[in-house]
């Protein structure tokens, strides 16, 4: 994700990288003219050319390293331009932080809003089973009685394995294997859920934002405005 475009500054480099490329290339040919010049004045002394010849190379010398110098002014003055859009680009970058910044956490929320309607569902579950084992409860109780009255202990029964009981809350997965996570921890915390909060719900207690989630459906953080 790029955090900030920014045209004029884009053009100005690509300027700047013209410049530098050109200057460059002006000093491989001042570097093939030094050698040149050198190879011509020995020319000279050993009277294989004349001094016109080496008056030429050495104007050629000049008037490349005069088109390096002007290269080299041209590039401090696009240099202050720059400067001048990156200070002005300043608050513009800083604004664009604060919007992608802002995109970002929504996707993150979203993503959490989610898996906290997970949550909310697997606490609804807990409840629902509350409610199942209270009946549960309730039935059995009354079989006892019934037993009982008829001069027969059922509570015997159910320890000599005479009677089948009813489903049992300790074999109910109440959070995810580590190892799904890696080594995403701060995931693991966030989608767990306490076994506190578990044994609170398998006892009919639900937090209220668990409450307010199958009152409306809706997953809220604080601040928010949905």
């Amino acid at each position: 994700m790029k955090l900030f475009e920014n045209e004029k500054l884009t053009k100005v480099n690509e300027r700047i990288k013209e410049i530098v490329v050109k200057r460059d290339a002006l000093n491989g040919e001042i570097t093939i003219i030094l050698q040149a010049i050198e190879d011509s004045v020995q020319a000279y002394a050993m009277g294989d050319v004349d001094e016109e010849t080496v008056k030429k190379v050495e104007d050629l010398l000049r008037d490349k390293s005069f088109e390096v110098k002007q290269l080299d002014e041209m590039l401090q003055r696009v240099k202050g331009v720059r400067k001048t859009i990156a200070f002005d680009s300043i608050p513009l970058v800083r604004q664009a932080r604060v919007k992608k910044v802002e995109a970002v956490d929504n996707e993150w929320n979203e993503v959490e809003r989610r898996m906290k309607k997970a949550q909310a569902e697997v606490f609804l579950c807990y409840h629902e089973l509350s409610k199942i084992k209270g009946k549960a409860n309730s039935l059995m109780r009354s079989y006892d009685g019934l037993m009982l009255e008829l001069g027969n202990d059922n509570r015997n029964d159910r320890t000599q394995g005479k009677s089948k009981a009813f489903q049992s809350f300790d074999d109910i997965p109440t959070n995810p294997n580590p190892s799904y996570f890696g080594e995403e921890v701060g995931t693991q915390v966030s989608y767990s859920i306490p076994d506190w909060a578990t044994k609170m719900a398998l006892t009919g207690y639900l937090p209220d934002w668990v409450k307010r989630y199958k009152e409306t459906g809706k997953i809220s953080f604080e601040g928010d405005s949905k």
